[in-house]
């Protein structure tokens, strides 16, 4: 059977930050929330998750070390990494380490961040269809 929505796990060591964005995204996405990294990488060894965005500045681990760790350990899990501060060393590393598929600014823009979202979930279901076919 089909999930009716896609999982999104949203990760950030600020509650209002994880409030609002599973009050905006709830109707589009299966929301998942974690204010930590390392139960963020258990949640991804339990469920099935389509896509994976983290706070870059939190206390546990930087975003750009926990989407390394996806990467490695999840490479089918779509990584955006999303942070407050446009520091480009930062992003350049999420690229190279994290291989992350986008970057989001804070504060957020519902629109941006739905389109790249279901943007990627494309390749995402385009990359599952066609391993299946292997």
């Amino acid at each position: 059977m089909a999930q009716d929505k896609p999982t999104v796990l949203y990760v950030d060591d600020l509650v209002m930050n994880l409030k609002l964005f599973e009050a905006t995204f709830k109707k589009d996405y299966d929301i998942i929330l974690s204010e930590s990294p390392k139960e963020a990488l258990n949640i991804l060894k339990e469920k099935e998750v389509q896509v994976l965005v983290s706070d870059q500045r939190m206390p546990e681990m930087t975003g750009t070390e926990l989407l390394e760790h996806a990467a490695e350990k999840f490479p089918a899990v779509r990584r955006f990494l999303l942070t407050a501060f446009t520091d480009i060393e930062t992003v350049i590393e999420a690229v190279n380490r994290g291989r992350i598929h986008g970057y989001i600014k804070k504060p957020i823009q519902a629109d941006e961040i739905r389109q790249s979202i279901n943007g990627t979930l494309e390749v995402y279901y385009l990359r599952k269809k066609n391993w299946k076919k292997k």
